[in-house]
């Protein structure tokens, strides 16, 4: 799945956006990729939503923009969840920002809760380079997400028999109790997509961050040969019953 890398456009550049029928309230999500669109203006995941956003929840496993190479992990909830005081069992670096509320009052709008795979093989060229690996949502008692690069993939998942016990630590832990809700992540639909500049790639922060073109919606309309790694190479995503 790929953006146009031909056209100088009038505005915004033609891209994709996929989502799934079905709609789940917890499973084991196995996504094996080879590659993720990378560069200045990109902004592609992976994702789960569900209706009435965000009365519902949203989980982004796999998200970034720009040549980010670090993978961030983010909850987008009503008020009913934050990761505050709570104690997360995982090898990813918490966000300052703990809650996970859109309209928290203490954090800037539509933060989320997020967390950040320390590898920089988790995302973009860096996951490119090493031609990918799996990513995998445990949605059960808690929300859960583990990465594993193409030459690190267990045996059990490979097999098509995927063992969570014998994993290790996840890189994202958001454990369901007292201060965050289940009932928050309902009827979710997966959804990958790739989206140009936005309220993410397209701030004046985030394009100084990556050394991208200051005018983000400018860029993407008069440079199609910037976009030629702007494709998403998918091998498959399984969902198995928890």
């Amino acid at each position: 799945m790929k953006a146009d890398n031909v056209s100088i456009t009038p505005s915004g550049r033609p891209s994709v956006r996929i989502s799934s029928k079905k709609a789940y309230n917890s499973g084991l999500f196995v996504f094996d990729v080879n590659h993720v669109p990378t560069g200045c203006s990109t902004w592609p995941a992976y994702w789960l939503v569900g209706p009435s956003w965000p009365t519902n929840g949203e989980i982004d496993i796999l998200e970034g923009v720009h040549t980010q190479t670090k993978n961030t992990i983010t909850l987008h909830t009503d008020n009913r969840c934050t990761m505050a005081g709570v104690a997360q069992s995982m090898t990813g670096t918490s966000s300052q920002y703990k809650d996970c509320d859109v309209n928290a009052s203490n954090q800037p709008s539509n933060t989320g809760c997020g967390v950040t795979d320390s590898r920089n093989n988790s995302f973009g060229s860096g996951l490119n380079n090493i031609g990918g690996g799996v990513y995998i949502l445990l949605w059960n008692t808690s929300i859960q997400v583990w990465f594993f690069p193409r030459n690190a993939i267990p045996k059990d998942i490979t097999s098509g028999e995927p063992s969570p016990s014998e994993w290790g630590l996840p890189v994202a832990d958001f454990p369901f109790e007292e201060s965050c809700s289940s009932t928050a992540f309902k009827n979710m639909n997966i959804v990958i997509d790739l989206t140009f500049c936005g309220d993410w790639a397209g701030l004046s922060s985030a394009t100084s961050e990556y050394n991208c073109p200051v005018d983000c919606n400018a860029f993407v309309q008069n440079n199609p040969s910037a976009f030629t790694s702007a494709y998403w190479d998918i091998n498959s995503l399984k969902v198995y019953e928890v």
